[in-house]
């Protein structure tokens, strides 16, 4: 009696033994990657293109929320590029120089950020990671300049600050049309 005993306990143990190994086969078949397709986070953003992103958010969350209306307003007019201020139709100010460089930072609203966020997402990781990261936040801040200087030829004696980095988007979305007319030719 005491073999059938035994015999029942060997049983049982060979039934959890392999229940324990047929649930490792089945969750190791779950964690094995699809053939052909690469194990990697749904949204592997390149260094630069992150931090630039973060850097522009970070910057309109504490402009919109953390600054009262008054200092938002100094903010937009003194930070903003004004074409008025360099033709002698507004008062200059030394801190006007920076303008064309802070006002790439400096967003108009939640659309504004929110529209120039997703293109950065859009174009800048593929800029990045064919031209390089430094590479790609000198052009943007190079187109993004170009952008002041075509606004300023258009509207030299605006009053209305200039805010956003839609310059630099745009530079990128025009790499972005040559990279993919290189593929194409190549």
């Amino acid at each position: 009696m005491t073999d059938d005993k035994n015999n029942n306990n060997s049983d049982d143990e060979h039934k959890v033994i392999s229940f324990d190994k047929k649930k490792k086969e089945r969750d190791n078949i779950s964690k094995k990657p699809i053939e052909g397709h690469i194990n990697e986070p749904l949204i592997n953003l390149p260094f630069y293109t992150k931090y630039l992103l973060i850097f522009l958010i970070a910057i309109f969350l504490i402009t919109e929320l953390a600054l009262p209306y008054s200092m938002k307003e100094w903010v937009y007019f003194h930070l903003g590029f004004m074409p008025a201020r360099f033709t002698g139709g507004a008062q200059f100010e030394s801190l006007a120089l920076l303008t064309p460089f802070t006002n790439l930072f400096i967003h108009g609203g939640w659309l504004h950020i929110a529209m120039n966020a997703v293109m950065l997402l859009a174009f800048g990781s593929g800029i990045e990671r064919w031209m390089g990261g430094k590479k790609m936040i000198a052009f943007f801040i190079a187109t993004g300049l170009c952008g002041v200087a075509f606004h300023f030829m258009l509207n030299w004696q605006s009053f209305t600050p200039v805010v956003g980095a839609s310059g630099g988007i745009s530079g990128l979305f025009a790499a972005a049309l040559l990279m993919l007319n290189q593929r194409h030719n190549t």
